[in-house]
C-alpha cells in the first residue's frame, strides 16, 4: 500500500496549528490567524484540509472525552445535589414529610413543582404570621395610650 505524500503551504499549516489552538475549532478565526483573506470561502480552506481537519478533531476528542465526561457526571450529581438540599431545607421543620418521601415522587417535574407549590406556601404562612404580629403590636401600642 502506497501513501500519499501531501505537499501543504505554510497557510495550510498555520491554519491547521490555529484551529486547534488559539482559534479553540473556530474555521474563520483560524483563517484570520494564518493570514487567508476575507474573501475566502471557508469551504475551499476546509474542502483541501478536510481529513487533516478531521484527524485533528478525532485526536482532540480522544484526549479530552475522559475530562468531558466526568465534566458531565459533576455537573449532573451537582444539580442532583442542589435539588435534593432545596428539598431537605424545605420541609425541615415540617411534620407531614413522611407522605411526601423524596424517592416517592416519580420525576423530577414532580418534585420540583411540589417544591416551589411548598415554599409557595411556606412564604404564604410567613407572610400571614407578620400581618398577625403586626396587628397585636399595634394593640398593645393602643392599649397603653388608652
Amino acid at each position: 500500500m502506497t501513501e500519499e505524500f501531501k505537499q501543504y503551504t505554510d497557510k495550510q499549516l498555520l491554519f491547521l496549528d490555529a484551529l486547534m489552538g488559539e482559534a479553540k475549532g473556530n474555521i474563520r478565526k483560524a483563517m484570520d490567524i494564518a493570514g487567508y483573506a476575507k474573501t475566502t470561502k471557508i469551504s475551499e480552506v476546509v474542502r483541501s484540509l478536510n481529513k487533516e481537519i478531521i484527524k485533528a478533531a478525532e485526536e482532540m476528542l480522544a484526549m479530552n472525552a475522559p475530562k468531558a465526561a466526568f465534566g458531565i457526571v459533576d455537573v449532573l450529581d451537582y444539580q442532583r445535589d442542589e435539588k435534593k438540599h432545596l428539598f431537605e431545607v424545605c420541609f425541615r421543620d415540617t411534620k407531614n414529610v413522611d407522605w411526601f418521601s423524596w424517592t416517592q415522587l416519580k420525576s423530577e417535574k414532580m418534585r420540583d413543582k411540589a417544591l416551589m407549590k411548598k415554599i409557595s406556601q411556606r412564604k404564604k404562612i410567613a407572610k400571614a404570621k407578620a400581618v398577625k404580629d403586626r396587628r397585636v403590636g399595634f394593640k398593645k401600642d393602643i392599649g397603653q395610650i388608652i
